[in-house]
């Protein structure tokens, strides 16, 4: 198989993963189905019956990451269409200042803050895990929680999010992020007490 067509798509993919805003990921989209377009073109061209399966599975995976890069798009232009209300539990930043704002937030105390993206499937599964941990915790006057969308507020997610789910403990002028498979409320009781010595 040419191996320039593959290390292009895993480069594409690649740059996609990390891609977060909607421009980005349009032009990433068109760039990968120009890439198709060569692809289906090597197809129909090639007799070599090995170098063909390859170039199948390699059509296949493209047509896969197409297909989920419409809907992430389609669901980030609902999202930048809408008038947004956001509650306090959920942001409620100045877009333009958004980065001061997070920043003079957690100087005053401990902030355990979720961030995430509304097209992220690993988000969604976590949320209703988190929506109840914070409303088990949310009047306790040593921390706070938050979660924060990164669809909503990208200048914040760029400076400490690099995929999505991302949990950051935040303390004192230090952030610690949450690497743990497991996500659950025992799970974040002994990462809050293990990094900042507070039981909850």
């Amino acid at each position: 198989m040419n191996e320039s067509l593959k290390n292009k798509y895993i480069e594409i993919v690649k740059n996609i993963q990390d891609s977060q805003s909607y421009d980005e990921l349009y032009n990433l989209h068109n760039t990968l189905k120009d890439l198709h377009g060569n692809i289906i073109k090597e197809i129909r061209v090639n007799d070599n019956n090995s170098e063909l399966s390859d170039l199948e599975l390699l059509n296949y995976n493209i047509t896969s990451k197409i297909s989920m890069n419409q809907d992430r798009l389609e669901h980030m232009k609902l999202d930048s269409s809408k008038t947004i209300n956001v509650p306090i539990m959920d942001g409620g930043f100045d877009e333009k200042n958004d980065i001061n704002d997070i920043n003079d937030m957690i100087q005053n105390k401990p902030y355990f803050v979720l961030f995430y993206a509304e097209w992220c499937g690993h988000c969604t599964k976590l949320m209703p895990t988190w929506d109840a941990f914070i409303k088990k915790y949310k009047d306790n006057k040593s921390i706070s929680f938050k979660k924060i969308s990164c669809v909503k507020h990208p200048n914040i997610c760029s400076a400490f999010v690099k995929g999505y789910p991302t949990l950051i403990l935040f303390n004192d002028g230090k952030k610690y992020e949450y690497t743990k498979r497991e996500k659950n409320e025992k799970e974040f009781k002994d990462f809050i007490a293990e990094k900042i010595n507070l039981l909850l």
